[in-house]
């Protein structure tokens, strides 16, 4: 049952991201670029299902 353990890494791994490219203000460009990837190349892991828990991702 480390489940958590690893919930709990990803997500503050995925928050110093968010926080990273938000003080960047190259959020809404990562998000383009990401959108462009998915529709032309590779997918990458876009958290599916913990979008609600990044803080910019909800429209913050």
């Amino acid at each position: 049952a480390c489940g958590n353990c690893i919930d709990r890494d990803h997500n503050s791994a995925v928050n110093i991201m968010v926080r990273f490219l938000s003080q960047n203000a190259l959020w809404t460009g990562y998000r383009q670029f990401a959108g462009n990837l998915r529709q032309t190349g590779p997918r990458i892991p876009v958290i599916p299902g913990h979008s609600q828990e990044a803080p910019c991702a909800s429209g913050g």
